[in-house]
């Protein structure tokens, strides 16, 4: 996903962590291992200190999504989107929440949105040709699970 260790370039370069930085990475292995309520807590102190933290609205939303809370997974996904730092995982995010919303016109463009900036980003290509396959355009989505497996055939997406 990207998110780990990307908080502000946490772990990137000489000292230690800042404090927000352990938070956010404490939150995100919480998120990792489900743990949504403390994930969800780390994500909040994060946002007390910042409301503008784009890491941080960015794993809330994946905590909102996983917990089929769409309105505030799309809120905070919004909210994520004004910081540009991996904007390319965030439309793919925003992505996988319209689509669980059932707005699969707008899901569609949010994952060719998330290639137009990073084409090689696999789980956008993935969440696109899933996206095709489900909308009955078979064509077009065996071209992109094409593309996927002769890029690195050992690789599968999950």
């Amino acid at each position: 996903m990207g998110l780990k260790g990307d908080h502000r370039g946490a772990g990137i370069g000489p000292g230690p962590m800042s404090e927000a930085d352990m938070n956010f990475q404490t939150a995100y292995e919480a998120y990792e291992d489900g743990r949504l309520d403390e994930a969800e807590q780390g994500v909040q102190a994060l946002l007390d200190r910042s409301r503008e933290d784009g890491a941080a609205l960015h794993l809330g939303a994946l905590i909102a999504l996983q917990r089929l809370d769409l309105q505030t997974a799309y809120e905070r996904i919004m909210a994520s989107l004004r910081d540009p730092s991996n904007r390319h995982e965030k439309l793919n995010t925003q992505g996988n929440i319209l689509r669980a919303a059932g707005d699969d016109i707008s899901a569609g463009d949010a994952f060719r949105a998330a290639l137009s900036i990073y084409p090689d980003y696999g789980m956008a290509r993935f969440n696109l040709a899933r996206h095709l396959l489900e909308t009955a355009q078979p064509v077009e989505a065996s071209h992109i699970f094409r593309d996927i497996t002769t890029a690195d055939p050992e690789k599968k997406p999950a």
